[in-house]
């Protein structure tokens, strides 16, 4: 299992649809997390 399966269980688990981090204005949705590739520690 890799980061992105974790993370998406874990959105999916607790009834999210999307990551966020509001201080850069940038967003991925369930269906397309990581789509630069990766997944910041923010």
């Amino acid at each position: 299992m890799n980061v992105i399966e974790v993370v998406s269980e874990y959105l999916v688990k607790n009834g999210f649809d999307a990551l966020l981090n509001a201080d850069i204005e940038c967003g991925c949705v369930l269906g397309d997390l990581a789509p630069c590739g990766e997944i910041s520690e923010e």
